[in-house]
């Protein structure tokens, strides 16, 4: 399981998970391929999609450099539903565009006033199954560590699926001092217990 900080970047295989702690303003993007997801935690841009946009352009420049191949098949941003509810299909619109991705693309917004953040995880079985569960932040602590990365500053790196820290990654954390990232280690869930994101909480549009 990888759990991704702001601005970091991950993929997952069969059948493996991507989480996404904290979500309030910022929001947990997915593009489901045929083989894997590859993930964005994203920040919020609001209204300012131009640079959104840019930013998409750099995540499709990361997942071209690490899928494993197949086509897309759909693709997600998720959040809190005060966050998402007056620009979705904009941002939608707008990542895609910037991962030159055309197809089914879905907004997930839950009703969650905690102030912690929603945690959202999203686990691939094949390319026909993905699912998508989510805890409301008062429920969910973390356990986290801090390792040496290199001497680079946490700008200049990301971490990998494949467990290499790589450098001038092209999405980055900006988190925590020189030389260090912090890693959650795991979800602690005070009932031990996702909930489903379902229909009512997705709308789905061609882009």
């Amino acid at each position: 399981m990888d759990f991704l900080l702001m601005d970091e970047v991950a993929r997952c295989g069969i059948p493996e998970s991507l989480g996404f702690p904290s979500i309030g303003t910022c929001m947990a993007v997915v593009l489901q391929t045929q083989q894997e997801l590859i993930g964005w935690h994203s920040w919020n841009f609001a209204d300012a999609f131009s640079e959104l946009g840019v930013m998409a352009e750099k995540f499709r420049a990361y997942a071209n450099s690490v899928r494993r191949g197949g086509g897309n098949v759909h693709l997600y941003v998720a959040g809190k539903k005060k966050e998402r509810r007056y620009y979705w299909q904009q941002e939608l619109q707008t990542i895609a565009k910037g991962l030159q991705y055309s197809g089914p693309a879905t907004s997930v917004q839950i009703e969650d006033k905690d102030e912690d953040g929603t945690y959202f995880e999203f686990t691939y079985w094949n390319a026909n199954l993905m699912t998508i569960r989510y805890k409301v932040g008062s429920k969910v602590t973390y356990t986290q560590s801090k390792k040496q990365v290199s001497a680079l500053t946490k700008k200049a790196i990301y971490k990998s699926k494949m467990g290499t820290t790589q450098q001038a990654g092209p999405l980055a954390s900006i988190y925590d001092e020189p030389g260090y990232a912090t890693v959650f280690t795991r979800a602690v869930l005070s009932d031990l217990k996702l909930d489903d994101v379902n229909k009512e909480h997705m709308t789905t549009i061609r882009v």
